[in-house]
């Protein structure tokens, strides 16, 4: 398996990064991470950071990711820890370069500003690799709700998927009153995601600017 610049060889895993944009202050780039399994099988994309200051889903891929065994794997994880880099790196939810929204800018644009240009990044470079995708997030700063998984319940692939990761809440984002200008959130990863034909899950655990090992544990299991 062979993204961007990172090749990964079947039975090995390996860490590299995903060039974005230049910026005056040097390249923008984001973390990759693959695991190649030995035998043949699905893709799973994980991604986490898509806001800046939600950390459980970043410290759940990074455990999950190191346990991995590619030598008794079938398929292959494709993991970004961090998404927003720039968003993580300043604790903000939105992207400093241009105050905008990574999950309502989706497909993104590959000559927009920097925060279209990841949401191109992931539809153009892990997109066409996936199979299933979990996207993971958790409450802001100020604020902690109640863990729940969320999806299109059109898609019976994605209940499925959100059955299997066993949290008691699931949402369907199919369902409620959708804002004109974002019916069914097709501007967030999931709604894309789910546009593409890939079977997807939403992931809310934790919040409060924390990383409490008990989310942790949660969301890696």
């Amino acid at each position: 398996m062979t993204i961007g610049n990172l090749g990964v060889e079947r039975g090995e895993r390996k860490k590299g990064w995903l060039p974005v944009a230049r910026t005056h202050s040097g390249e923008l780039r984001v973390p990759l991470l693959i695991a190649n399994g030995a035998r043949a099988g699905h893709t799973l994309l994980l991604c986490s950071g898509v806001h800046g200051n939600e950390y459980v889903g970043v410290e759940a891929i990074l455990r999950v990711f190191e346990r991995l065994e590619p030598a008794s794997l079938s398929g292959q994880v494709v993991a970004v820890p961090f998404l927003n880099v720039a968003a993580f790196e300043t604790v903000t939810r939105e992207g400093p370069y241009d105050r905008l929204n990574l999950n309502r800018v989706f497909p993104g644009r590959p000559d927009g500003f920097l925060t279209e240009r990841l949401a191109d990044l992931v539809v153009s470079e892990l997109f066409p690799k996936a199979s299933h995708a979990i996207d993971l997030h958790g409450a802001t700063l100020n604020d902690l709700q109640s863990d729940f998984t969320c999806l299109h319940m059109s898609d019976g692939r994605s209940l499925e998927m959100a059955k299997a990761f066993g949290l008691e809440l699931i949402w369907d984002l199919d369902s409620g009153p959708s804002k004109p200008r974002y019916p069914g959130m097709p501007t967030s990863l999931n709604g894309c995601a789910t546009e593409h034909g890939i079977p997807n899950i939403g992931v809310e655990v934790g919040g409060e600017g924390r990383c409490r090992e008990e989310w942790i544990a949660l969301a890696a299991r």
